[in-house]
């Protein structure tokens, strides 16, 4: 197998081979396989230079009158009980208007365009516990059921942090727990949600794409690549 480019970001000379190969691809005459849609018409396929004329669609900035209420079962939900785990759309209390608009924010996530920005809230106005009461309390009004982020079914909540100077080095830790960059890939679970504590002094730019329109993409210029995809395969992680 080939060496994997550190945390799988390829660098300049390798970027550059694989468009020089991308480059001498004849368009396929295969066609997709069958069963497969030909095309996904969906507003989850869309391009980048398309989300900037909706905002509003995929992000919420929340009022004054929000981050109140929303501090207010933080402080509560802190006082009343000592195991996270309780966390629930019942015991992190919020006004309805705004339960309800959280609620509907998964239709965004489902059959909108696939991604939901919550914007407004100040980290630094809540102790480390208090911020994970408040991340895990808006994200159970948003999809009440939670899945795990470890193999051994145990922990909800992973902290993504820059492990480097334990002296480990970045090779004997995942990509996702260092400060090294990661090329666009896909996590292992139906919604993905992601709380941000402070920003970085450089870099930390998230991108994301819509899988919905690599698909068409393939399909119409690069079939067997989608064959491929479709065939078992053997992992070695």
């Amino acid at each position: 197998m080939a060496t994997v480019c550190d945390s799988y970001n390829p660098s300049r000379t390798e970027a550059q081979r694989f468009w020089d190969e991308q480059s001498k691809w004849v368009k396929a005459s295969a066609d997709v396989l069958e069963g497969f849609p030909k095309r996904l018409n969906s507003s989850l396929a869309w391009k980048g230079e398309d989300m900037w004329d909706k905002v509003s669609q995929w992000k919420l900035c929340l009022s004054a009158e929000d981050i109140g209420a929303i501090s207010t079962a933080v402080l509560s939900f802190d006082k009343k009980y000592e195991d996270l785990s309780s966390i629930s759309p019942s015991t992190f209390e919020l006004p309805v208007e705004l339960a309800q608009h959280l609620r509907q924010l998964a239709d965004n996530v489902y059959t909108g365009c696939g991604f939901q920005i919550i914007h407004g809230l100040d980290p630094s106005s809540f102790s480390a516990r208090q911020n994970i009461i408040l991340y895990a309390g808006l994200s159970a009004h948003v999809f009440p059921q939670r899945g795990f982020v470890d193999v051994a079914g145990q922990r909800v909540i992973g902290h993504v942090v820059n492990v480097q100077d334990r002296g480990n080095g970045p090779e004997t830790v995942a990509p996702a727990f260092t400060n090294t960059p990661l090329s666009f890939h896909t996590d292992n679970c139906e919604v993905l949600s992601f709380y941000y504590k402070e920003m970085p002094s450089e870099g930390g730019r998230t991108i994301l794409s819509s899988s919905w329109k690599v698909y068409n993409q393939l399909a119409e210029t690069r079939p067997e690549v989608l064959r491929t995809l479709a065939e078992p395969w053997v992992l070695d992680s």
